[in-house]
Order: C-alpha cells, then sequence, then structure tokens
C-alpha cells in the first residue's frame, strides 16, 4: 500500500444498483468494498426484471452482461 490510504466502503444491498455498484467501484485500487445483503443466498422473488439498452452498455462495460442468465440484448429498444 506504500502510505496510500484505503477507504472503505459499505454497500447496502445486493440487487441490481448494489451488486453493478461493488463492480464498478471494486476495481479502484484505493477503495476496499463490503457489499451487505440481508438474504442468505439468491432467491427468485417472483417478479421480472427489465433492464434498458443503457443498462447492457454498463453490465457490457463491468464485463457482466455475459454472466446474466436468461438475458437477452435484442429486444431493448424503448418509445
Amino acid at each position: 500500500m506504500g502510505g496510500k490510504e484505503i477507504t472503505s466502503v459499505a454497500i447496502i444491498g445486493g440487487g441490481p444498483g448494489g451488486l453493478g455498484t461493488a463492480i464498478a467501484l471494486s476495481q479502484l485500487p484505493f477503495l476496499r468494498v463490503t457489499l451487505y445483503e440481508k438474504n442468505p443466498e439468491p432467491r427468485e422473488a417472483g417478479a421480472g426484471l427489465s433492464l434498458s439498452s443503457n443498462a447492457w452498455k454498463v453490465l457490457d462495460l463491468l464485463g457482466a452482461s455475459d454472466m446474466v442468465k436468461g438475458g437477452s440484448k435484442s429486444n431493448t429498444h424503448q418509445r
């Protein structure tokens, strides 16, 4: 660490926003990121999730778009 200060960041919630934020911030060498989620394991909530084309672009930038199970970028246009 060579005298450089590390900043700790806590992210509350492991939903799409929390996960995306954790992935992005964890790329910064001066941050230590901890993600907190109250559910002990992933589960289906019974609802669908729709992502806009900009959301897919963010997932692409984070290197996570190919890991979205059941995801499709083909029908993401908006009106």
